[in-house]
């Protein structure tokens, strides 16, 4: 959060049976205090929401299933905004605060890049049939980066959501892409 100089991260307190119990936590790079949200709440890749100061947007984790939700920073409770899904990760708001992306694996599907509204409504589905896809990441308001599984390797694509032009930057003399950033 730049406004802030905070950075918002989930970490995991403990493990029962097979169940990892994460809450969400801030950093504050100035001053170097650490506050935490949130007690055994399941909370996972917390994005502060851009257009509010005490909204962050974070995957939560419930009997089983995979929720988008909204953890006040000020109640310091979270609300499910969205329907269960088998698993979601990796959380991203759009430039404009129009669309929320996010990995997501639904039953019987491989993991897909999604987008979300605001509210939590599933809005559309992007790439699945493109292999495995996680890690969205926003180039613009318009275009989307990520991580595609593609011909056994793993390679940076990106889609525009206008024209819904997908792109797979496949190139033999690189090895498996896991992660990135895109400079500003």
């Amino acid at each position: 959060s730049p406004e802030t100089s905070k950075i918002y991260f989930s970490a995991a307190d403990y493990f029962k049976t097979f169940y990892c119990y994460s809450d969400v936590y801030s950093l504050d790079v100035r001053t170097h205090e650490i506050k935490r949200y949130t007690r055994g709440d399941r909370l996972f890749y917390p994005v502060k929401a851009t257009n509010s100061r005490d909204k962050v947007y974070c995957v939560k984790r419930e009997n089983s299933k995979s929720y988008l939700a909204i953890l006040d920073l000020k109640t310091r409770k979270s609300e499910i905004i969205s329907r269960g899904f088998d698993s979601m990760a990796y959380i991203a708001i759009s430039p404009d605060n129009r669309c929320i992306a996010a990995s997501l694996k639904r039953k019987g599907h491989n993991w897909a890049i999604a987008l979300f509204t605001p509210d939590g409504r599933l809005e559309k589905v992007l790439t699945e049939g493109h292999g495995k896809c996680y890690y969205p990441t926003w180039k613009n308001a318009e275009e989307l980066f990520f991580i595609n599984q593609y011909e056994k390797n793993y390679c940076l694509a990106s889609m525009n959501l206008k024209t819904d032009f997908y792109f797979v930057y496949a190139h033999p003399d690189i090895p498996a892409v896991r992660f990135f950033s895109i400079q500003p």
